[in-house]
């Protein structure tokens, strides 16, 4: 029994390593409107429980989805550890979720080695449940809205998800906070 075990966990981290590695990379930011969201490792306490309401980054992506107008894109990032061989992230998705993801409308999910400040730093917002990409697109005074419960959510220009009722509205009243 425990060498059957052993089987199907290590066919199950090749298959999700071998489905996160088929995902594209972006070297440059797409032209047109986009917003970023980086996803998180999983399994994590920043997304669960600290990601409440969230409990399913599936969940959250699709709330990106609907807050945005349908001309802004949504670029979302595999974490880069979620591929490590030596963590236990292989517990934390199915190779089916990126199926899923991808095929979700108006969502782009990219790998692991495309360049987040790139994508952060050109994108109209960045979305995390409560990640530190949050304080960095702060920092690089990108718009950020947050999902979860982070420390940080006070920061200027950043609101929660439930804050925001107009996508574009809410951008310009961030925008000035970061410019102040």
């Amino acid at each position: 029994r425990r060498g059957l075990e052993v089987f199907l966990e290590r066919s199950l981290r090749r298959s999700l390593r071998a489905k996160i590695l088929t995902l594209p990379n972006l070297a440059e930011a797409p032209e047109g409107r986009f917003a970023f969201m980086a996803l998180h490792y999983e399994p994590e306490r920043s997304s669960i429980p600290e990601g409440f309401p969230f409990d399913s980054q599936i969940d959250a992506i699709i709330a990106v989805r609907n807050l945005l107008p349908k001309d802004v894109d949504l670029i979302v990032k595999e974490h880069f550890s979620q591929q490590a061989a030596a963590l236990r992230g292989f517990v934390g998705r199915s190779p089916d979720f990126y199926d899923l993801v991808s095929g979700l409308p108006g969502v782009q999910l990219v790998g692991t080695t495309t360049a987040t400040r790139l994508l952060m730093k050109s994108a109209e917002c960045v979305f995390t449940m409560t990640g530190k990409v949050g304080i960095e697109a702060a920092f690089e005074s990108t718009p950020v809205i947050y999902l979860g419960q982070p420390w940080w959510g006070a920061l200027p220009g950043s609101r929660h998800i439930d804050d925001v009722i107009d996508f574009d509205d809410s951008l310009v009243t961030q925008r000035e906070e970061l410019a102040g």
